[in-house]
């Protein structure tokens, strides 16, 4: 989360407050290279969950609202 932030933070200062393609190219590369890592922490902490069996699932139920449930093979609540 604190790295998505970072990123917008460092977009918005290369692309708006920064003159000179020299001055803002590097932060925009380093926001893309900071998405890119994020992306792939986020990923690694889901494969944990998955391998867990803790990802919090909220299926539609059929009255509409969401349910919740952690196990794969369950019944949500």
């Amino acid at each position: 989360y604190e790295m998505a932030g970072s990123v917008a933070n460092l977009d918005m200062k290369g692309c708006f407050m920064t003159k000179g393609f020299e001055n803002f190219i590097p932060l925009v590369a380093a926001a893309h290279e900071i998405a890119a890592a994020a992306a792939k922490l986020a990923q690694e902490a889901r494969e944990l969950e998955k391998s867990n069996d803790t990802v919090l699932r909220t299926p539609h139920m059929k009255e509409g609202n969401p349910g919740r449930k952690t196990d794969l093979i369950s019944k949500p609540e």
